[in-house]
């Protein structure tokens, strides 16, 4: 059976119709997490004047988004393919529309502040530790676990996302 390989989009206007053809369900709801690996990012500002040395950065990142869309679990953000604007390259993943983080924020907020049901807190504890168990299986431990990089889907269910990737991360919704 040949491997699939990472589908790449040019994510600019007139390629858009490429976005639609990349992501599973023929639509633009996926999630687009942006590795910045222009000038804004810390560890390619030091190779401003040094093309290749940025290069070798970009093509590290690329190979690490090949190695990850090779992973498959039911509780990790499912990874359909790398985008890219100019130099600014972005994950897109299948949409998840709500993150740990916003729940809890809602829950908090409520007037009067209300709890999360602990029978669905408990499946995504355990659902969490299923996919965290995955990575380390795989050798691809996450670093930086926290509510905003845990992800709700359409069924309610956990999916770790922003794992193993390196820097700074920026993730957009559309």
């Amino acid at each position: 059976m040949a491997q699939q390989e990472i589908p790449e989009i040019d994510l600019a206007e007139e390629n858009r119709t490429a976005l639609v053809r990349g992501v599973e369900d023929g639509s633009f709801k996926c999630n687009l997490t942006q590795l910045v690996t222009g000038n804004e990012n810390p560890r390619q500002q030091m190779f401003k004047e040094d093309t290749a040395a940025a290069k070798k950065i970009d093509a590290s990142i690329l190979e690490e988004a090949k190695r990850l869309f090779r992973l498959k679990h039911a509780h990790l953000a499912q990874l359909l393919a790398v985008g890219f604007i100019n130099d600014s390259r972005y994950l897109i993943t299948a949409l998840c529309p709500w993150t740990l983080e916003g729940e809890m924020a809602k829950a908090r907020d409520r007037s009067p502040p209300a709890y999360l049901n602990p029978l669905v807190v408990t499946d995504w504890i355990i659902e969490i530790t299923d996919a965290m168990s995955f990575l380390h299986d795989n050798d691809t431990p996450h670093g930086n676990i926290k509510p905003n990089n845990i992800l709700i889907d359409w069924e309610n269910k956990a999916r770790v996302a922003d794992f193993a990737l390196p820097g700074k991360k920026v993730r957009y919704y559309i």
